[in-house]
């Protein structure tokens, strides 16, 4: 999904490549420390740090509970009611809500990714 777990990491990845030599605290493997980092280094605002952390922190979970319960693609229309019970507390009260939420924050990510790095992702058509 475009503004995604893909392109959230990117950001965090990207910044540590465009800042890592002025500030070499913000160089970590782990994403949510990178942004951390990049946050305490003032490389990033601390709302928009936050924000990317807490996409993460959903986006991480909500794979994780899909990469164990599914040996396939998530089909939201054919998926047992109770993983989507489990998926929608995640986001909020139920799968709906969850929905809304993961849509918001792609927007973001995707909008924030083309801020920081000036570029329009192509198109997943």
């Amino acid at each position: 999904m475009r503004g995604g777990l893909v392109e959230l990491e990117f950001i965090a990845q990207g910044l540590q490549l465009l800042h890592g030599v002025e500030h070499p605290e913000i160089l970590t493997p782990a994403t949510a420390h990178a942004l951390s980092h990049a946050m305490g280094a003032g490389i990033v605002d601390p709302e928009t740090g936050l924000f990317l952390r807490e996409a993460l922190e959903l986006y991480q979970s909500i794979d994780h509970i899909l990469r164990l319960a599914l040996d396939g693609p998530f089909e939201p229309g054919t998926a047992p009611a109770p993983l989507k019970r489990l998926i929608g507390r995640l986001g909020g009260t139920d799968f709906a809500d969850l929905e809304a939420r993961l849509i918001a924050a792609e927007a973001r990510v995707l909008d924030i990714f083309q801020t920081f790095f000036g570029v329009e992702q192509p198109s997943q058509e």
